[in-house]
């Protein structure tokens, strides 16, 4: 086995590098999409939620937010009033929002490992920016679809949550108190934005890696229908859900169901990376991820057969979505991309920046 594992891996990393130099092409097609997916979309929707969400938990802030709905996080979900903000940050923000500040949490001191993967089980959803702004209104014209398939995510992890609080209650440790941040309001403004540019930088290298493959998989898939849409869709939801116009409006509405509700799984390595020493296991947040997934398709459908009428008049749109480089404005993304590397720069320590690394 010691032998043969060391030739398996040389094999596969000759075959990559053949793979590099014969379908470049291809593979600078699909990097050159991802790059414009993560401007389009990822960046836009992302990048200040994840700044926001910082200085919310940082602040008194946390507090405030849970406070109109202290019987439903107390009496129902069994959660203190910062972790059922982490909850609310989650359904607001999307994917990597959650998984983020649960590991924050754990690295601070303020929650047991164990305590993390119970809340980690429903903290991972889609954001309604992406279901209602970008997808359903790009898709089918109206954010109905979209607000029936962020619903149905809202009530699956409500389901869990409840579930999960009535095994064990998430609580803050007693020796830890948040209602009083740490720093000053100017180091946690910098320490949020700096925290929120290395996280956009985590999630959108997946995005461009994952994306670089999607033309080769076109290619070797083109014969077998929309085999390669449901593929996508499983490995990453953001290019999975540009290609459903090509499904059925009803079809196309359960698909988008099932790759936002799945996430994919682009989305796993960058939760992944996101918890990174925290002790939450992946594998088994990955088994909660089966249930959470079927309920979310499960009341999407019952969605549609409760209102036919209202969701008949959605048609799906011509084509694939277009990518296009910049959101605003080629000088607002500009901007952007240099603040960013900027504040990366002025990240590093200093003892690496005195030694040239």
């Amino acid at each position: 086995m010691k032998r043969i594992l060391p030739s398996l891996l040389f094999g596969v990393t000759a075959c990559c590098l053949i793979a590099c130099i014969l379908l470049s092409a291809d593979l600078t097609q699909g990097i050159s999409q991802g790059i414009h997916l993560c401007l389009n979309s990822l960046i836009p929707s992302l990048y200040f939620f994840m700044i926001l969400s910082n200085l919310i938990m940082n602040s008194r802030l946390c507090q405030v937010l849970a406070r109109p709905f202290r019987f439903l996080s107390r009496k129902v979900l069994h959660l203190d009033d910062s972790l059922f903000t982490i909850f609310l940050l989650s359904m607001l923000g999307g994917y990597p929002i959650g998984a983020k500040l649960v590991a924050d949490q754990i690295k601070q001191g303020n929650i047991t490992p164990q305590t993390g993967r119970y809340l980690l089980n429903f903290c991972v959803n889609c954001s309604p920016a992406f279901l209602m702004s970008y997808l359903s209104v790009r898709l089918w014209g109206n954010i109905g679809p979209g607000f029936l398939i962020y619903l149905s995510q809202i009530l699956s992890a409500l389901l869990i949550a409840v579930f999960t609080g009535l095994r064990h209650p998430c609580k803050i440790e007693k020796s830890v108190s948040l209602s009083a941040p740490k720093l000053s309001s100017s180091a946690v403004f910098v320490s949020s934005v700096n925290q929120a540019t290395h996280t956009m930088g985590i999630i959108c290298s997946f995005v461009v890696v994952f994306c670089a493959a999607f033309p080769i998989l076109d290619r070797l898939l083109s014969s077998y229908g929309t085999l390669s849409i449901w593929l996508k869709g499983l490995l990453e939801v953001t290019a999975g859900c540009q290609n459903l116009s090509e499904l059925s409006a009803y079809s196309s509405i359960l698909a988008a169901s099932l790759f936002t509700s799945f996430g994919g799984v682009c989305v796993f390595l960058q939760i992944t990376a996101l918890i990174s020493g925290t002790g939450i296991s992946i594998i088994k947040w990955l088994l909660w991820r089966i249930p959470y997934t079927f309920l979310s398709v499960g009341i999407t459908y019952l969605g549609i057969l409760l209102f036919p009428q209202s969701l008949s008049c959605f048609g799906t749109s011509q084509g694939a979505f277009e990518a296009k480089w910049f959101t605003v404005s080629p000088a607002a993304s500009v901007s952007m991309i240099v603040t960013a590397g900027v504040l990366l720069f002025l990240s590093v320590p200093k003892s690496v920046k005195k030694h040239g690394l």
